[in-house]
């Protein structure tokens, strides 16, 4: 069909609702609700659909990497048979597992429910994984997607700012905020906050100094800007540690390749106005900062050593789960199961671990416990094999993961998958003379 000029496609249609939910995602499913993570594991499922029909209506063939297909394919196999070969159902009434029949030679997981909700969630990022490979072969969606990574980050980064100035303690509709957090804009989680924030905000620099480089409008120059310098902002503003260490190191490899950048692209002319359009920019980013107010991320650094001592809950509980990984064993306990299973290792420490834990604040030690080593090669497979394929390793991510659970909040888990479909995509681009 054609509309205006131009061939008009049914794939354009999943394209455009994908990009609403990477904007909606971070404003409704920033906190662990389970009700929020089933709501878009089926939008997700729905837009995977739409877009498989809209690619046979065109068609053509979905352009997706042939490697990750396979991971992809290998690791809904696993998950959806320990779900459906489930040994038990958690009943949260009385504290205790019922077995179910099952099949013992096959992978089992220890919590039927958990691990399909879990399941659920999991196949819809990963269609969306395969959308985002897709849509990226083509340099318009490439700017769009891009685009709405970071102006929608930086829309709910300046909401948090917000909020922060007017003193409000609430999440949106949500006032009943736990006294050991900090939350920001949709977050209830400082941590995850902070993960989010240094999702986007590499995003924005990006485009602040692109526009500088191939000599933008004005308009442009000043909406990149300002988007830079407020997201940026946000990794001294968010009350989590990890995060503001991770965020100043990306800043300042950000800050060097910026210099670089602008001094190329400008010198044959003015070789200082590279350097001096990056301390506008850093000013600006100092600016805002420092105006909203860094109070409660400097209190929380100076707690520092004290967290450090050997007694501290997270560290109790790497432990905990580094006994876990051997009755793990190949398959794991099943996605999702880790908050069933993991207060059955700590009966005998009392005090030493208190309240529940639904995550393990280490992605890396949760994923082998629910997968088991061979489902954690394959998710390591697909995930560090999409940073090698870009050789743009966000590092600022895995590193976070090891300390808190990034990975497990609804919301972040849909921008990492579309990352990495935006990395196993461009493989393709140098085959492409004019990319």
């Amino acid at each position: 069909m054609r509309s205006g000029g131009r061939t008009w496609r049914f794939v354009e249609i999943p394209r455009w609702g994908f990009l609403a939910a990477l904007v909606y995602a971070p404003w409704a499913f920033g906190s662990t609700s389970p009700s929020g993570a089933d709501f878009l594991a089926r939008a997700l499922l729905a837009l995977f659909g739409s877009w498989l029909v809209a690619n046979l209506l065109d068609w053509r063939l979905p352009r997706v990497h042939p490697v990750p297909l396979l991971l992809i394919a290998l690791l809904l196999a696993q998950g959806w048979t320990m779900t459906f070969n489930a040994r038990a159902a958690f009943d949260t009434d009385f504290n205790r597992f019922f077995p179910l029949t099952h099949n013992e030679a096959l992978p089992a997981s220890m919590d039927q429910k958990l691990s399909h909700a879990r399941m659920l969630l999991v196949t819809g990022l990963l269609g969306a994984f395969c959308l985002a490979s897709d849509l990226v072969q083509e340099r318009k969606w490439q700017s769009l997607l891009a685009a709405t990574i970071g102006l929608g980050g930086t829309t709910l980064i300046l909401y948090g700012f917000i909020l922060r100035l007017l003193d409000i303690h609430m999440i949106l509709w949500r006032s009943d905020i736990p006294g050991n957090t900090w939350p920001f804009a949709t977050y209830l989680y400082h941590g995850n906050a902070g993960a989010y924030i240094n999702l986007v905000w590499p995003v924005a620099a990006a485009f602040a100094v692109l526009a500088f480089q191939r000599h933008a409008h004005i308009v442009p120059k000043a909406l990149w800007v300002s988007a830079a310098a407020i997201s940026a902002a946000g990794i001294f503003v968010n009350a989590s540690k990890a995060s503001t260490a991770i965020g100043s190191v990306l800043l300042l490899i950000v800050v060097c390749w910026a210099v670089y950048v602008l001094l190329r692209t400008r010198r044959t002319s003015k070789p200082l106005v590279g350097v001096l359009y990056t301390a506008i920019i850093g000013g600006a980013l100092l600016a805002v900062a420092w105006s909203v107010g860094w109070d409660v991320s400097a209190e929380r650094w100076s707690h520092l050593n004290a967290e450090l001592a050997a007694n501290n809950s997270r560290l109790v509980v790497d432990r905990v789960c580094l006994a876990m990984l051997y009755d793990a064993g190949r398959w794991g306990f099943g996605p999702g199961a880790f908050a069933a299973v993991f207060p059955f290792y700590t009966l005998n420490l009392g005090n030493g671990v208190a309240g529940f834990w639904l995550y393990a604040h280490d992605d890396y030690l949760q994923t082998v416990i629910e997968w088991g080593s061979a489902g954690a090669a394959l998710w390591g497979f697909l995930f560090f094999g999409g940073i090698l394929a870009a050789l743009v390793p966000p590092f600022g991510r895995e590193l976070h993961a090891a300390v808190d659970f990034p990975l497990q909040i609804a919301s972040i888990q849909l921008y990492v998958v579309t990352f990495l479909g935006v990395a196993w995509g461009s493989r393709s681009w140098n085959a492409e003379s004019s990319r």
